[in-house]
């Protein structure tokens, strides 16, 4: 029973490990981009607000750290871009396409397009 408990922590501790070595440029590239400040758990989204409010806070967010800033929401990164042109080579380039559930909030505000849509059906047509 000992080898089977044993065995089971090497492989969770094992598994953390190869994951977050797996990650880590990643990690690195999003704790340099600036931010609002975090906290544990909640990250930025310490307050749910209105969509309005949420839009409103997008801009203050820009205003402050310019085109390029990074939050948290839980255990989640997002990059907040604002330059058209970062904006154009992110939404078309496909190895992007499959949207996070985080954009299902912006369905009652922008309806079903080509920022909103998931995957393939964004360029159908």
């Amino acid at each position: 029973m000992f080898w089977l408990i044993f065995g089971a922590v090497v492989a969770l501790v094992g598994f953390i490990y190869f994951n977050q070595k797996k990650n880590e440029d990643f990690w690195k590239k999003i704790m340099a981009m600036p931010g609002p400040k975090d906290f544990p758990i909640v990250g930025t989204e310490y307050s749910l607000d209105s969509a309005e409010q949420i839009f409103d806070n997008e801009r203050k967010y820009h205003k402050l750290y310019g085109p390029i800033f990074k939050r948290w929401s839980f255990n989640s990164a997002y990059v907040s871009l604002s330059n058209p042109e970062d904006i154009e080579l992110l939404l078309t380039n496909s190895k992007h396409l499959e949207k996070d559930d985080s954009y299902d909030f912006l369905h009652t505000w922008l309806g079903q397009g080509l920022l909103t849509n998931r995957g393939k059906q964004s360029y159908d047509n």
